[in-house]
Parts: structure tokens; C-alpha cells; sequence
């Protein structure tokens, strides 16, 4: 059913502002309801070469760490399939590691304590690790934290938990994406590669309203934290299979699992907290599940501190 026209207007003027407030060329803004946009529009363009070229639906845009939650689902699934624990330890399926106790509980709800990002000064550099390198530099990297002490935010163990996905299903992190998710779902616009219709990357410096142009960048090893790339409708056809699980892909009670409370993120509010792969917001009474995504942006020829995160799209 679709919005009435007063909805609408409110929606429409929500994302002029969101724009605005933003800085940004353009902007994809959807509601949607059972796996369907019911609302939708696009403001600016893409491309600044081309002022006319309007988001659509199927515009491709990164989204970021919310591959994360990708990610944890095909970690479920395979906890639902026998062939591993939520209590495993890294170890038990990266042979090597020299971190002791990690759990891949601990990764899921960002209670690991590890070091929040791979070695090598990544994201200074935007050169990302190759799956050798990631594993290598898991043992050099620092566990900052006591495992359960506190939320701390690791795209280092995420990146761990997408190669344990890979080892175990025999394949590429992304491969095993398509087959246990993307298909099943009808995603066909969500890969870790841009195709079709994108927008391109933009980066507004402070104190100036001159966007700069962005390259664009591969996140190799660091897919299964921030590589994925998606639409408007794919992203809606994601949350809805997320508030409906289909057995297919996940079982419903596990869903219901992954939304569990594991930390408190925020100790002081205690409105946000985190599950198994799922950030979990309090707000007017009511739980919101979901996860925002953003990657550092730097344009071209700048220093490496002239960086700032960018915005991605939230499920």
C-alpha cells in the first residue's frame, strides 16, 4: 500500500535535508515494508559530469560495514550446519594464530578486544591485505582489550571471521555470499565489484563545498568487514529477509539469536547494544536492528591525514 501524499512530503523532505546536511552530490533515500520499497527517491546525481544522472532504485552504491552482517549470517549458518561453535577459538580453524581464547562469539559482538583494524596502517595508505597478509598480521596484531571487558569496534575480526567462512565452505569469502545469500534472496545487484549503473565516490573536504572526486578501491581480505556493494532495492529485499527469515538461509530462531543482547555498547545511555553481528537500538520504546556502514574517504594527491568517513547506506 502505498504512502499517503502527506507521508510522502514528510519523507521527501527528510532526505533533502539529509543531502544537505550531509554534503553530498546525491543521495538514495528508501522505505521499505516485507522485502519491498514502498517509497523511494533520489536527489542529485551520481556523477558530477553528468548533473542529470539521478539515483534510481538500482543505483549501486558500497554499503560498507554492513557486509558485516553478511558476514555474520553465513557464520550462523554454518554453526547451524555443525561445523563450528560460537565458542571456537581462531586457532581451531586459522592454525597458527598466536592470540589465545579469541572466540568467534568474541568477533561477532565485537568483544574480542582485539585491535580495531589489520596492521599496516590501512587506512592511511587505502592499500588493503591480501588474505595471506590478513592472517599474517592477525598474529602481529595487538588484543588491546580483555576479552568481554568492554565493546570495541574490530574490522581486523570480522576480516577474520570472512576467511573462516572461506576455509570452511572451500571457496572465496564473496562466493559464499552468492550461494548461501545473494541467490537464495534474488540480490542480484549486491557484489563486491561495481557494475552497471553506480554512483561514484566523492569526498567534501571541511570548510569547502567542492566535492573532489574519490578512487575507488578494492577491499580484498577486507570484504567481509566493508566490501560490499549494493542498491536501494537489494538493500530493502536484505532487511526484509532479516525481519522474515527464510529457512533457506537462516533459521528464524537463530535470527532471533543473533538479536540477542551480548554487550552494551553504550554503558551510560544503554541504548545501543550489540548482538551476533547486529547492532541492536533503543528509541521511543522500541528495538531497532540493523547496522550503519562508512568508509575514510581521501581524494586524490591529498595527505594521509586529509581523510574523513563517508557515509554508506544502513539496512
Amino acid at each position: 500500500m502505498p504512502f499517503a501524499d502527506t507521508t510522502a512530503r514528510s519523507l521527501d523532505l527528510l532526505a533533502h535535508d539529509a543531502q544537505r546536511d550531509g554534503r553530498v552530490p546525491g543521495l538514495a533515500a528508501g522505505v521499505a515494508r516485507a522485502g519491498q520499497l514502498q517509497w523511494f527517491r533520489g536527489i542529485g546525481t551520481t556523477d558530477l559530469e553528468q548533473p542529470d544522472a539521478t539515483p534510481d532504485e538500482d543505483t549501486q552504491y558500497p554499503v560498507a560495514s554492513n557486509s558485516k552482517t553478511f558476514t555474520a549470517v553465513a557464520v550462523m549458518a554454518l554453526r547451524d550446519e555443525g561445523r563450528l561453535d560460537l565458542d571456537d577459538t581462531v586457532d581451531a580453524h586459522v592454525p597458527g594464530s598466536t592470540h589465545e581464547r579469541v572466540t568467534i562469539r568474541q568477533l561477532l559482538s565485537h568483544t574480542s578486544g582485539m585491535q580495531r583494524e589489520p596492521v599496516g596502517g590501512v587506512f592511511d595508505t587505502m592499500v588493503m591485505p591480501e588474505r595471506d597478509e590478513l592472517v599474517a598480521g592477525w598474529s602481529q596484531a595487538e588484543r588491546v582489550g580483555r576479552p568481554h571487558d568492554r565493546w570495541h569496534y574490530s574490522n581486523l575480526g570480522y576480516s577474520l571471521l570472512g576467511e573462516i567462512v572461506a576455509r570452511l565452505d572451500g571457496c572465496e569469502w564473496h562466493e559464499a555470499i552468492q550461494r548461501r545469500i545473494l541467490d537464495p534472496l534474488e540480490m542480484r545487484r549486491t557484489s563486491t565489484r561495481g557494475s552497471g549503473r553506480r554512483a561514484k565516490g566523492y569526498y567534501v573536504p571541511p570548510f569547502t563545498d567542492v566535492p573532489l572526486p574519490e578512487p575507488d578501491f578494492d577491499a580484498k581480505a577486507l570484504d567481509p568487514a566493508g566490501g560490499l556493494r549494493s542498491t536501494a532495492a537489494d538493500l530493502a529485499r536484505w532487511g526484509g529477509f532479516v525481519a522474515d527469515p527464510v529457512e533457506e538461509v537462516l533459521s528464524p530462531d537463530t535470527m532471533e539469536e543473533m538479536c540477542q543482547p551480548q554487550t552494551m555498547a553504550d554503558p551510560r545511555g544503554w541504548t545501543l547494544a550489540w548482538g551476533l553481528g547486529w547492532i541492536l537500538q533503543r528509541h521511543e520504546g522500541r528495538t531497532w536492528v540493523g547496522h550503519t556502514g562508512g568508509w575514510p574517504a581521501r581524494s586524490p594527491g591529498s595527505s594521509p591525514s586529509a581523510r574523513a568517513r563517508r557515509p554508506a547506506s544502513s539496512s
